[in-house]
């Protein structure tokens, strides 16, 4: 009898080290997930404020992720329209590289409201065409001046 005690005594005590691991473990993945978590729980609300409404908080890192069309790292900035390059240095001799680039290398782009300020004789949203020439053609002074000088040589 008195070594059937001690079996029972050695299982009831194996029972219950486990049961301790097993609170024990339970208690650490809920600080865990309690910690990792905790910046939502608080600044759930500030997400889109934090990130100026233009994206989304991570609540790991604290950092932004970024709708579409907005960098930084608050999303404070717009991307510009992208067109190809109007100058890029050549591939071969033969073949001219194309890239994509903001305002077309033919404007300033403005990241605040993404809008493309572009270069005289460039115009379209990413400064992709050539605009046509503004010149002021003045015929009817012209012709209707009294006095037109002609010089021509002997």
């Amino acid at each position: 009898m008195a070594g059937s005690n001690r079996i029972r005594n050695k299982s009831v005590t194996r029972k219950e080290s486990s049961n301790e691991t097993l609170r024990f473990v339970a208690v650490v993945i809920i600080f865990l997930v309690v910690i990792f978590q905790l910046p939502s729980f608080v600044g759930g609300s500030d997400n889109k404020k934090y990130c100026r409404g233009n994206g989304y908080r991570n609540s790991t890192d604290g950092l932004c992720t970024c709708i579409s069309g907005y960098h930084g790292s608050s999303c404070q900035y717009k991307y510009c329209p992208f067109g190809t390059s109007w100058f890029s240095p050549p591939i071969t001799s033969n073949i001219r590289e194309t890239p994509l680039v903001p305002c077309s290398n033919m404007g300033y782009c403005d990241p605040f409201t993404g809008v493309c300020d572009c270069r005289d004789g460039y115009e379209g949203r990413a400064c992709e065409r050539l605009a046509c020439p503004r010149v002021k053609f003045e015929l009817a002074e012209m012709f209707t001046s009294n006095a037109i000088d002609v010089n021509i040589l002997p």
